[in-house]
């Protein structure tokens, strides 16, 4: 019989295998070409999720400063309006303090947009609130000082305690930060201008920074007589202390550097420090002997922070200028034998 394939010639079909040339492999050859493909597979991921990270943290920053400059822009309006009215009850003869709502929106406001490092020409933002609460210090009730605002939280143990003292606090360190700019030597308006600084000059740098140590005077007052009082500057006296940030002790620290370099006596830095330091040594004392005595205004995890960062920002620092030496003789003969023994474990 006749196979159903026969075409009609007498050659025989040619068999054609679709599976290519065979070629001799090991299975060590198969599993490392496998390992690499693998390799390069998660290699290649990596990289994808690498480049969405930095996309996605971009984005974010973007964002962040455009809500920081929209956020800044609507501040400098409605402050203008508010001194607007202030100037005029001012020329009516009328006496007028905004309330602490008013000043708490402003406050959490500035501490959110703000950005010391980044935003040098931001001086006179700050200037401009701690004008407002010197103006509201000197208010007779809760309703229109801020001062006596917290202390009347403090008294009824509110929530809304700990978010005042956070804004307080965080206002603190801007404050900070710009006390230790003005004891910064003075630049020229050509090398400002190339930094992006704002230029401030000798007869600014006075009544701006008698301001700004108003304003710490204010929030860091402690009269012996009032538990409260104790307590609230206790809390902001936590803030100022705390290490690697614009604070109470690193701004005692660049006081000293000012002293330490040797300039002309007339330099307009020298003194900034001068005053910074006579501002400054009582207040830094009556903290740490708050936190060294017996009975300690903070709690534990407050008092071992604020000691943390006086060693590293003061005892670490060879001043040879003889206002710190008296500065830790007066600081010895009023702290105790324990007190002591809480800073050195500290």
């Amino acid at each position: 019989m006749f196979s159903s394939n026969f075409d009609g010639t007498s050659r025989g079909q040619k068999n054609v295998r679709m599976g290519g040339k065979k070629r001799d492999q090991g299975k060590a050859q198969v599993l490392a070409r496998a390992r690499l493909e693998r390799a390069a597979r998660e290699e290649e991921r990596q990289r994808q999720r690498s480049a969405e990270t930095v996309q996605r943290w971009w984005r974010g920053r973007r964002c962040a400063c455009a809500w920081r400059r929209g956020l800044q822009e609507s501040w400098d309006a409605q402050l203008d309006q508010l001194l607007q009215v202030l100037h005029t009850f001012r020329a009516s003869g009328v006496a007028f303090h905004p309330p602490v709502e008013t000043l708490a929106i402003f406050l959490r406001q500035l501490v959110a947009f703000h950005r010391f490092h980044d935003e040098p020409r931001s001086s006179h933002r700050v200037h401009r609130m701690c004008s407002l609460l010197l103006q509201s210090a000197q208010a007779c009730c809760k309703e229109q000082s801020w001062t006596l605002h917290g202390l009347d939280l403090v008294q009824e143990a509110s929530e809304e305690f700990g978010r005042w003292a956070f804004v307080t606090g965080r206002f603190l360190g801007l404050v900070f930060g710009h006390v230790q700019r003005c004891m910064a030597p003075v630049q020229t308006a050509a090398a400002a201008a190339a930094a992006g600084d704002e230029v401030l000059s000798p007869d600014r740098v006075g009544p701006f920074l008698g301001d700004l140590l108003s304003t710490c005077s204010v929030l860091l007052a402690s009269r012996e007589d009032s538990e409260l009082q104790r307590k609230l500057s206790g809390v902001l006296r936590a803030f100022a202390t705390r290490c690697n940030a614009p604070g109470l002790f690193s701004t005692l620290r660049v006081a000293w550097e000012v002293l330490d370099t040797p300039v002309a006596a007339d330099v307009p830095n020298l003194a900034a420090a001068q005053t910074v330091l006579e501002w400054i040594f009582p207040v830094v004392e009556g903290t740490l002997i708050g936190v060294l005595t017996d009975s300690p205004s903070q709690t534990v995890r407050q008092s071992t922070a604020t000691l943390e960062s006086f060693a590293a920002e003061v005892l670490s620092y060879p001043s040879t200028s003889p206002q710190a030496a008296g500065f830790l003789k007066t600081l010895s003969a009023s702290v105790t034998s324990s007190g002591w023994w809480r800073l050195v474990r500290a």
